[in-house]
């Protein structure tokens, strides 16, 4: 009789904790305010028909590089398709230890220029 007890009790919380983990229920309230968008940091298409590839997709945000955002039609197609727009910037750049030295972005201290040879 125990054992049957506790077979039902772990077949209960079973059916319990999967039937609330497995609901896949979308909110249509907020579907309006979710976030769908797309990188791009070149286009060799029309953009006209990008823009509509992208509505089409429903794609709501654009994540541009600043070549792109600079240039009239992007910036009116985005607007007329109530696509909102997003610079995305160079923020990492590459160079050279000795040129970060010199230009004073790194300091001199053993840990972050390369010892030398001789």
């Amino acid at each position: 009789m125990r054992d049957a007890c506790i077979r039902t009790g772990v077949i209960l919380v079973f059916l319990a904790l999967t039937g609330l983990g497995c609901e896949s229920r979308i909110d249509e309230a907020n579907e309006e305010e979710r976030l769908i968008g797309v990188k791009i940091y070149e286009n060799e298409r029309p953009l006209p028909a990008l823009f509509e590839e992208w509505k089409a997709l429903g794609i709501n945000t654009v994540f541009a590089r600043v070549e792109l955002s600079t240039l009239d039609e992007f910036r009116a197609l985005a607007n007329a398709h109530d696509i909102s727009l997003f610079l995305i910037l160079p923020t990492f750049f590459k160079t050279s230890t000795e040129s970060r030295i010199k230009s004073g972005t790194v300091r001199d201290s053993p840990a972050q220029v390369p010892r030398r040879t001789q």
